[in-house]
Formats: C-alpha cells, sequence, structure tokens
C-alpha cells in the first residue's frame, strides 16, 4: 500500500510539474496575441490571430481541468460559503459566456421562481456553482445552432419552518437550475455515459467540437461529492433531435434579504445583466 501511495504522489507530482511546465509560456502566447490584437491589422490577419487564441485557450482549458480533475479526485476541494442572491449567480454565469453566444448570434435567456423570493439570500460556494453553470452553458452554447436560444432558470424553494441562528432567521430550502439548449440532444445511452471521466457522449464530438471529456465529470464532482446535490439530464426533455436539458439540484440555506429598491448601488457589483426580458 505504501510503494503504490508512493507511486500515485509521484504521478501527481509530475502531472503537476508539466502543467506549470506547459502554462507558463502558454501564457506568454496568449498575451502576446492580445497585444497583438490591438494593433491595426487587416481581416485576414485577424482571423488567422482569432483562431490561434481559440486554440490557444483551449489548450489552457483543458489543462486547468486536467488539475481540476486531479484535485476532485483526492478530495482536495474546499468550498467556501457566502450568502448572495440567486439572480445574482445566474447573472454573473451568463456575462462569462456572453461572448461565446454573441459569437453564434444565440440569444440568453434567465428567469427566476417564484418571484416572492428573488431577493432572498442563500448560502452557497458563488465561485464553485458559477464554475458549473458555466460549464453548461458553454456546453449548450457549442451544441445550439446559430440564433437558437439558450435558457436557464432557477427554482428556489424553502421548507416553512424558520431556524434561528443567532439573531438570524434561515430556512433549508433546495435551489433546482436547469440549462436548456435547441441542439441536436441525446440519446439515453449517451447521457448515461456523461458524467463518466474522459468519456464524451458521443464517439464523434471530440473529433468535430473538442475537449477533454472531462467537463461534466468535475461539474457532477463538484456537485454531487462537495455540495450533497445532484446532477443529471432531464431524461423527459433530452433526446435527438429535441435538445438538452441539464438540471442541478442543491441543498441550501435560505435567508431573508432586502428588497432591491432598498439595496446601495455597491451591493450588486455584477455587471452586465442578461434577463429573458431583455429579449422580448
Amino acid at each position: 500500500q505504501t510503494k503504490l501511495q508512493e507511486k500515485c504522489q509521484n504521478s501527481e507530482d509530475t502531472i503537476n510539474t508539466l502543467a506549470h511546465e506547459i502554462r507558463t509560456p502558454l501564457q506568454s502566447l496568449l498575451g502576446g496575441f492580445e497585444v497583438l490584437n490591438s494593433m491595426l491589422l487587416n481581416k485576414k490577419q485577424q482571423t488567422l490571430l482569432k483562431d490561434m487564441a481559440l486554440c490557444g485557450h483551449q489548450i489552457m482549458s483543458n489543462m486547468n481541468s486536467v488539475l481540476e480533475a486531479q484535485r476532485l479526485g483526492h478530495g482536495k476541494v474546499e468550498l467556501f460559503l457566502s450568502k448572495f442572491r440567486v439572480p445574482d449567480l445566474l447573472q454573473h454565469s451568463c456575462s462569462l459566456v456572453k461572448h461565446l453566444a454573441e459569437n453564434k448570434a444565440i440569444p440568453l435567456e434567465w428567469d427566476m421562481y417564484p418571484k416572492s423570493m428573488t431577493d432572498c439570500l442563500i448560502e452557497g460556494d458563488f465561485e464553485r456553482l458559477s464554475q458549473v453553470m458555466v460549464n453548461l452553458l458553454s456546453n449548450a452554447i457549442k451544441f445550439s445552432p446559430q440564433r437558437e436560444k439558450v435558457t436557464m432558470r432557477a427554482i428556489l424553494s424553502a421548507e416553512m419552518d424558520l431556524v434561528l441562528t443567532g439573531q438570524t432567521a434561515m430556512q433549508m430550502g433546495q435551489l433546482l437550475i436547469e440549462v436548456r439548449d435547441l441542439g441536436p440532444g441525446m440519446s439515453l445511452e449517451a447521457q448515461r455515459r456523461l458524467f463518466q471521466r474522459f468519456v464524451q457522449a458521443d464517439a464523434g464530438i471530440s473529433a468535430k467540437f473538442g475537449g477533454s471529456g472531462l467537463g461534466f465529470w468535475i461539474c457532477r464532482k463538484i456537485i454531487v461529492d462537495c455540495m450533497q446535490g445532484d446532477l443529471r439530464t432531464d431524461q423527459h426533455r433530452t433526446a435527438p433531435g429535441q435538445g438538452t436539458v441539464f438540471q442541478v439540484d442543491v441543498p441550501v440555506k435560505v435567508f431573508p434579504g432586502e428588497p432591491e429598491e432598498l439595496r446601495s448601488p455597491s451591493a450588486n457589483p455584477i455587471p452586465g445583466a442578461v434577463d429573458r426580458h431583455d429579449h422580448e
């Protein structure tokens, strides 16, 4: 057992070293692309530079996924809890993929139910939840035809019983977030394979769209293992030719919050709301 542990540690050290050796020069390359992009270039040069930058970012994304998978596999991920509003989480996640949607003229829409709980605060790891949402949204955009909308809907529910924590009233609740696209959809067999490590739902996906096959596995580890929640496809609304619906379901603590009109502008620092009403 000691030899096995030493072998695993050596493998981990090797991966960390390789990641550092790859990421450092890659970051310099990406920085160089940004400098070149600020110069006067003709259309052909701009297109070539954009393609090179996209390839560089894809390599960086794959490297980050490998490192994240390694940390999750060793149980080395900590949650950093804070209180925030659900609309802020949805808005922030959409803002991070807005450029991807704009490249394909895809409308991004989000909404929350019930409206009466919009101002409530929940306790959770904002960055980790946003990481999962961005992964799901990016995937939805990638597989969506041009100009077909991608939607994200959150439903927050809370138990009737109040629990006093110090001077604050709190309820146990559940947060359900759905991400839906109108892309090619997936068969039941593909859905069963989706959350396996280094496995993609379809053998042709990697060749056509790229990817490491780690994204969904990482998201599921975060939601299920770290947050005691669930990440799944809605099998009733996911099928070939019908699009795909992902559902994230996590237990949360719910606290009363200030109505929007009473909050100061600095209380909501996340810019660029992408509300479904913007597209109506």
